[in-house]
C-alpha cells in the first residue's frame, strides 16, 4: 500500500467513527499534529502503533494495510522488502536476504 493510500484510509476510518484527530491522538498517546501528518501523507505511522490504531478504528491489520501490503506468492521477498523500506525499515526475510 502506498503511503498516500494509507493516509486516506486512516482519515476515512477515523471520520466514519466520528472521531476528531485530537480524540484519536489522545487514545494513541500521540499529538493531534502526528495524526494530521499521517492523514496528509507527510509522515508515516510508527509501526509500533498499528495494533493500537486498528483497535481504535475497529478494523483488522489486513483492512488497514489492504491486500497490496501482502505478498501474493510464496517467495516474493522483493514486494515485502520494498513495502517496509518505504517506512525506513530494512526487511530481510528469514529465508534469505532481500
Amino acid at each position: 500500500m502506498k503511503p498516500d493510500a494509507m493516509a486516506e484510509k486512516i482519515k476515512e476510518l477515523r471520520t466514519s467513527l466520528n472521531l476528531a484527530q485530537k480524540q484519536l491522538a489522545e487514545r494513541l498517546n500521540v499529538s493531534d499534529k502526528a495524526v494530521s501528518k499521517w492523514e496528509q501523507g507527510l509522515s508515516c505511522l510508527d509501526l509500533s502503533l498499528i495494533a493500537f490504531l486498528i483497535r481504535e478504528l475497529e478494523i483488522t491489520t489486513d483492512e488497514l494495510l489492504n491486500e497490496d501490503a501482502r505478498c501474493e506468492t510464496e517467495g516474493d521477498d522483493e514486494q515485502f522488502y520494498h513495502y517496509f523500506k518505504q517506512f525506513g525499515i530494512e526487511f530481510y526475510p528469514f529465508w534469505g536476504v532481500g
